[in-house]
């Protein structure tokens, strides 16, 4: 990976960590409405907060990876230590693992 390659993903990291914490905080009001309108908002309220932690989520993966950079050991996979091909760190500038590895770690999981 070159300089500029790795200049290009932490920027890239930089701006998404940022759009991240910046999101619009919802607007969920429980007073109004009738039974099915709190029911809504309830459900909604669930679906934002799980959202809010999938972005935390990232939020850390993608100061780890900034780390990564910082530190001279970044595009290398967490679990083989193989590097990662440029083409999925531009695609996923955070990710910790090889697709092979990834893989491994859904297959089990299932």
């Amino acid at each position: 990976m070159t300089k500029k390659d790795l200049a290009t993903l932490k920027k890239i990291l930089i701006q998404k960590k940022a759009e991240l914490l910046n999101k619009p905080v919802s607007e969920i009001d429980d007073n109004i409405g009738d039974e099915m309108d709190m029911a809504s908002n309830s459900a909604e309220k669930e679906l934002y907060y799980t959202l809010v932690s999938e972005d935390k989520i990232t939020v850390d993966a993608i100061n780890d990876a900034i780390a990564k950079v910082e530190a001279g050991n970044y595009g290398n996979c967490e679990c083989c230590s193989s590097k990662i091909p440029i083409e999925r760190l531009k695609a996923i500038p955070w990710t910790r693992y090889c697709i092979r590895c990834q893989e491994e770690s859904e297959a089990t999981k299932r």
